[in-house]
């Protein structure tokens, strides 16, 4: 199996790596693959540029053989969407039984996505699961649920897509916004980053308004 785990990267930091290396770890998934966004849909754009969130994802990464950086979504250009990435991935990998790896408040508006059914028949779908965020109470969310919902991990490797699975991940409070905001105003982040990635972020002046 291979996860998928999709973000605007803006930066990487601790909290990105410790847990989709947990994922990875407790799923026992041959690998898990970072994308980075190319061009967001409904969202703000990215501070940093495509390149730069890259070439920080790949320093993020190098200890940790069982995470690979996957740019696909930066070379196809245009709108990034999860439905087309995973076809991508399946054009790569027909092979292999792939999981999208999400959190929980992005699972929460699952039903607006593009073609969630069509998601469903490429992937199995694994929910980070934090203490602090709680399940939308959504009829459509709620009905997908009822059909695709399972407590039983081994069941993603008895089917090719279809499943959903919340994975409990440890508590850590980091956010790329968080750490924007503490580079714009000059405060410390190397501990909330891996070291090669605050140092370039220092080489780089990035975030800064100085």
């Amino acid at each position: 199996m291979i996860g998928i785990f999709g973000g605007t990267f803006d930066p990487v930091h601790n909290g990105h790596i410790q847990t989709v290396n947990h994922v990875q770890q407790q799923l026992q998934l041959a690998q898990v693959r970072l994308i980075p966004l190319g061009h967001a849909v409904h969202r703000n754009q990215p501070q940093a540029t495509p390149s730069l969130r890259l070439e920080l994802l790949q320093a993020a990464l190098e200890n940790y053989p069982n995470l690979v950086v996957d740019d696909r979504e930066i070379r196809r250009g245009g709108g990034s969407y999860t439905f087309d990435t995973l076809e991508s991935l399946k054009q790569d990998f027909p092979d292999k039984i792939l999981c999208l790896i999400t959190g929980t408040d992005a699972f929460n508006g699952f039903t607006d996505w593009f073609k969630p059914d069509g998601i469903l028949k490429l992937a199995h779908i694994v929910v980070m699961q934090r203490p602090d965020t709680l399940l939308s109470d959504n009829d459509k969310l709620q009905q997908i649920l009822a059909h695709h919902l399972t407590d039983d991990p081994h069941d993603l490797k008895k089917t090719p897509a279809g499943k959903i699975f919340f994975l409990p991940v440890p508590q850590l409070t980091i956010s790329s916004t968080q750490i924007r905001q503490k580079l714009a105003e000059s405060q410390t982040i190397d501990e909330l980053l891996p070291e090669a990635v605050a140092s370039k972020i220092h080489q780089w002046g990035l975030y800064s308004t100085n």
